[in-house]
């Protein structure tokens, strides 16, 4: 299962979806996680499922001092330091942290009310390799969400409640979507071997 947690103040969904429109759901983070060693490089499976991992960066994460997040890192072997920004440039920070066999996303400025707010997640490579991972902050109709995804795939389709669609670039192997009145209820993709992933989205109330 993910662990997440919301930095701020801020409500937070975090999910590695499984294939056939079903979800798994964030489980409560233990109040004291194991710590393992953080990696030292990317591991070589990471490396060959999230491309940006490998290209060089002028941008460094920047911790902001959370203990708890810090813990959920730190229980996934994540270093920061091997961290690369994922999505679009021009979107709020979205980071992509290889760990020991896990993979972690975490999100700034999720709430404009919250300076410094941030949200994360981890999971394991099987699952988010297979189902992605994703972040989605704010309400229902009116969410945030962020997302990474295995090389191959370009776009990520978004299925919205009462039937429109919406295509959303992959960047980094990162996407972002907002909604604005209508609640998104689906999102699927294609890779280059024609494999398809469609997950439903579990939003905020």
């Amino acid at each position: 299962m993910a662990a997440a947690a919301a930095i701020g103040g801020v409500g937070v969904v975090a999910m590695s979806a499984v294939a056939d429109d079903t979800t798994s759901g964030t489980q409560p983070v233990a109040k004291t996680l194991k710590q393992i060693p953080a990696v030292t490089e990317v591991p070589g499976a990471i490396a060959e499922r999230f491309a940006v991992l490998q290209q060089p960066s002028s941008e460094r994460y920047s911790r902001n001092g959370d203990a708890h997040a810090e813990s959920i890192l730190a229980s996934a072997g994540g270093n920061t330091g091997l961290a690369r920004r994922t999505g679009e440039a021009s979107a709020p920070a979205t980071w992509l942290v290889p760990g020991d066999q896990e993979v972690c996303l975490v999100a700034e400025d999720i709430d404009k009310r919250y300076p410094g707010a941030r949200a994360l997640t981890c999971d394991t490579l099987d699952r988010v390799d297979r189902n992605g991972l994703y972040l989605a902050t704010g309400e229902r109709a009116k969410a945030d969400v962020r997302g990474i995804v295995p090389d191959g795939v370009d776009t990520v389709t978004v299925y919205f409640a009462k039937g429109a669609t919406s295509q959303v670039p992959v960047v980094g192997n990162g996407y972002r979507f907002t909604t604005t009145t209508e609640p998104a209820t689906r999102m699927s993709w294609t890779d280059t071997n024609g494999e398809t992933t469609s997950v439903t989205l579990g939003l905020l109330p």
